[in-house]
């Protein structure tokens, strides 16, 4: 079965990894860590794995199995999942390394354009373990008569590795990408050429540029490094920072930096360095990219200029959005992105969402499940799909996708599907700039089929949007759960950690480890308030899950958060105040000082004020009103909320935690007309428009700063009743699906009547 296979030499040059030079890599410090263990001891376990092959051979026995006769037609990247299993998820995810699904790999050549011809030059200047040079060499072997083949291999071999080239930083990777391309040429060679256009190097510091790298490539294609700007080493950092500002990708302030508009991410700047060295005026470039440098303000917008230094524009022609779908086997959002050196970018721009075909037979293309992704993840689909069809046009595979690789999406072996394979279909939209001034603004996504362009719709709102508390990573020790009334005080326990923090409870204070015993104390109440979690907010009501339902203004606020700070000097509040008006408490937080010390954002942010200071609290936190929602939700769902009255704490107004957003307002009539238009739909296509459902970005301060809210005004009679349309869904939310339907209208009437609204609103298609 082995016997058109190069074996020998696939081993010998797996085994040789660990003493390829990499001085490129190591001076650009991208892979560094302060033991300096993460290179050396997996090279040395690797090398002393290899040396007797089982893990290699079971792999390609694996393929062979499956594939029966048709072994010696067996495509595509034979050794991912051995390197991919060779490192532990955390060190993979620091360095942004997800290997490409191979259906992923061919869509992205389709939508490019590559299609083997003999004339086109193809370079992954972040190649990992080769899946898109495999996928190029067998389109560059398929395009070929097989009696030329046979006929002439030594040529068709030396077409083929004057045609593709790849780069990475990392050995192991460089050396499994040669294996992928001898095993790609098998039946072609009889030995080991003298060199493969693979090597060790950084693409975006130290490139190569003698060989292969001598004129520029056709196509630019690959999956850059996902690591965003404060994750990166700092030696990295300082190496690539005149780069960043070189490609205009980094030209924030301090302070915009500091509060996250910094949270730029490598393959940004991945994208401009090889479209600007590696490609000649018309050629293309294809990656794989985090969706969210499309949509995320501040961080992004030099991005989206897509101009290089010397005015060369970068035609962005199409994009691909799986967010919905669960491309790697993590929980990224992900999108493919195609460019052409030397022409505009042209809005409207094709842009095209993919969904689980369960979501779109649902209705519900908007959110599919976290399940669904999960389906599509872990490989549930057909076995041994024939990897040898003609590939689809760009054109027929918008109609739907049906997967072609066993293992779609993750890293699992192929298994056979319970209810018949998964597949994706498209919802083509336009995308386009929030700000036609502005060509570097967050894209807004719509559906063309939308009745106006939202765009229009768009504009800085009357509110200004806060953050909820944030403990800094400490929620064990500043949420407290009330269970009683003591003389000097009110009895509390530490609240017991969620599913989600249990994995880190050797991190934890003991008395908040899940099932451990949890004493009570008794502490002043002066710094308590009564708490809103993320799974706490709805719309118009508050499910607290410690209490039972409840409205606004009723008793049972139990679960309590601990405000440590002074909300005017957005500090910790002092040692001698807190000592000289609540002792009990900082008894309790002295027992946890070591904790809170360590915290990494406040050695970063705050490391000259008390331990126990906090983060995004000022006076907006402690105001008696508000309307709060989640962040990183599906939809948009408010709730107005007025004082608390708690039996033990008295009237408190509630504070949300961090994962919640919320605007401070001055009465309760004004919270019931911002929540009824939050909740309202126009301001949901909005919403959805602007940031991916479900990420980061969705619901956050930012985004509401674009939802062009006017300030309520008691003369303006569409805002007295979307004020009694509010009240009414918070006092009977059995009706709130009738009352909702006369908000969206109302709300609709608003943004039409808007003064402030840029021109008239039109149907995208007119």
């Amino acid at each position: 079965m082995f016997a058109s296979w190069p074996l020998d030499v696939v081993f010998d040059l797996l085994g040789r990894c660990e003493s390829e030079p990499a001085e490129s890599g190591r001076q650009s410090g991208r892979h560094a860590r302060p033991d300096r263990r993460f290179c050396s001891e997996p090279f040395v376990s690797l090398g002393s794995e290899l040396s007797q092959t089982p893990h290699l051979r079971a792999e390609i026995e694996r393929h062979l199995e499956r594939s029966g006769n048709e072994a010696l037609r067996i495509e595509g990247d034979l050794f991912k999942d051995l390197h991919h299993d060779l490192f532990s998820r955390s060190w993979r995810h620091g360095h942004g390394e997800y290997y490409t699904p191979d259906w992923l790999a061919r869509r992205l050549l389709d939508a490019v354009g590559y299609r083997g011809d003999s004339d086109g030059r193809l370079l992954d200047p972040a190649c990992g373990s080769g899946t898109f040079l495999c996928e190029a060499v067998s389109r560059l072997i398929a395009g070929r008569p097989s009696d030329r083949i046979a006929g002439n291999r030594r040529e068709v071999v030396e077409q083929v590795l004057h045609s593709v080239a790849g780069v990475d930083v990392s050995p192991l990777a460089v050396w499994t990408a040669r294996a992928n391309l001898l095993a790609a040429l098998r039946g072609l060679i009889d030995q080991a050429p003298a060199e493969l256009p693979v090597f060790v190097a950084d693409s975006i510091l130290a490139p190569p540029t003698t060989g292969v790298f001598g004129r520029p490539f056709d196509f630019v294609v690959g999956n850059p490094p996902w690591i965003s700007w404060d994750r990166l080493p700092v030696g990295y950092r300082n190496a690539t920072k005149p780069l960043w500002s070189h490609y205009g990708l980094f030209s924030l302030g301090a302070a915009a930096a500091r509060h996250g508009g910094a949270k730029k991410d490598l393959s940004m700047l991945m994208v401009y360095v090889a479209a600007d060295r590696y490609l000649p005026p018309g050629g293309r470039l294809a990656m794989v990219l985090p969706q969210i440098v499309l949509q995320s303000a501040g961080s992004g917008d030099g991005f989206r200029r897509f101009v290089l230094p010397d005015g060369t524009k970068l035609g962005v022609f199409r994009v691909d959005d799986y967010s919905r779908v669960r491309v790697f086997a993590a929980s990224n959002w992900t999108c493919t992105l195609c460019l052409e050196k030397g022409r505009p970018t042209e809005f409207p721009l094709e842009y095209v969402r993919w969904y689980p075909s369960t979501a779109a037979r649902s209705g519900d293309v908007q959110s599919p499940s976290r399940s669904e992704r999960d389906q599509i993840a872990m490989g549930d689909t057909e076995e041994a799909a024939d990897t040898s069809a003609a590939r689809p046009t760009t054109d027929a595979a918008d109609v739907a996708l049906q997967p072609v690789d066993p293992a779609w999406g993750g890293n699992s072996p192929a298994r056979k599907p319970k209810h018949g394979p998964p597949t994706l279909v498209a919802q083509h939209c336009q995308a386009a700039p929030l700000r036609t001034d502005s060509p570097g603004a967050p894209w807004i996504i719509q559906s063309p089929e939308s009745a106006f362009s939202l765009a229009a719709f768009v504009g800085k709102s009357d509110y200004q949007a806060h953050l909820g508390a944030n403990s800094g990573g400490a929620n064990a020790i500043y949420w407290l759960r009330i269970v009683g009334k003591a003389p000097d005080g009110v009895l509390v326990e530490p609240v017991a950690a969620s599913k989600r923090r249990r994995a880190e409870k050797d991190e934890m204070p003991a008395c908040a480890k899940a099932g451990a015993s949890r004493e009570s104390l008794v502490i002043e109440p002066d710094l308590l308030y009564p708490l809103v979690r993320w799974g706490d907010v709805d719309r118009f009501s508050l499910q607290r899950g410690d209490a039972g339902p409840f409205a606004n203004g009723t008793t049972g606020g139990r679960l309590a958060i601990l405000l440590v700070q002074d909300p005017n000097t957005r500090s910790g509040i002092s040692a001698s105040q807190l000592s000289a008006t609540c002792p009990r408490c900082q008894q309790y937080l002295e027992r946890h000082q070591s904790t809170l010390l360590r915290r990494a954002a406040y050695q970063r942010y705050q490391a000259k004020a008390p331990f126990w200071s906090m983060y995004n609290v000022g006076p907006y936190t402690i105001s008696p009103y508000k309307v709060i929602w989640r962040r990183m939700d599906k939809i948009i769902r408010a709730v107005a909320l007025g004082p608390c009255r708690d039996e033990y704490l008295g009237e408190k107004p509630f504070v949300p935690q961090e994962t919640c957003v919320f605007v401070a307002c001055r009465a309760m009539a004004e919270a019931f007309y911002l929540a009824a238009l939050l909740n309202s739909e126009i301001v949901g296509q909005l919403a959805s428009a602007q940031s991916v459902v479900g990420g980061k970005g969705f619901g956050t301060p930012g985004m509401f700063a674009q939802l062009n809210i006017r300030r309520f005004s008691n003369d303006n009679p569409r805002h007295r009743r979307l004020a009694f349309l509010g009240g009414e869904a918070h006092r009977q939310p059995h009706t709130c699906d009738v009352v909702l339907q006369e908000i969206n209208a109302i709300a609709r009437e608003e943004y039409l009547a808007n003064p402030q609204i840029r021109g008239r609103p039109t149907r995208l298609h007119d």
